[in-house]
């Protein structure tokens, strides 16, 4: 014959046959085993969870923005700002590089002239007739 035990709660965190829960008799202590519980801060599974370093919740403004070049959470930002050569994000920090063959030399800059000599600089021609 099943009886009912209204001896304790259902909580999960004050079960007593809990081998992780900490303090089977402290309803407030964080659980692991239990996703909905609020007072565990470092549960992986809640999307929701303030307390969670890697919350990739858009809505919540302490996360970094991966989209957003100004969010100052960012550790990084994510646009590349040519102007910075610090900028970790430019793919080309130093345009042109003159250690690199394949860099062509810049057409928008008035002091880096054409050297036909230079493989960097040439232009291939058309050799091909009609």
């Amino acid at each position: 014959m099943l009886s009912a035990n209204t001896s304790h709660s259902r909580n999960i965190n004050n079960n007593p046959d809990d081998p992780d829960d900490p303090d089977p008799d402290d309803p407030d202590d964080p659980d692991p085993d239990d996703p909905d519980d609020p007072d565990d801060p470092d549960d992986p599974d809640d999307p929701d969870d303030p307390n969670d370093p890697n919350d990739p919740d858009p809505d919540d403004p302490d996360d970094p923005d991966p989209d957003d070049p100004d969010d100052p959470d960012d550790p990084v930002p994510d646009d590349p700002d040519p102007d910075d050569p610090d900028d970790p994000k430019d793919p080309d920090p130093t345009f042109p590089d003159p250690t690199d063959p394949t860099d062509p030399t810049d057409p928008t800059d008035p002091t880096d002239p054409i050297d036909p000599t230079d493989p960097r600089d040439r232009i291939p021609v058309n050799t091909c007739t009609n």
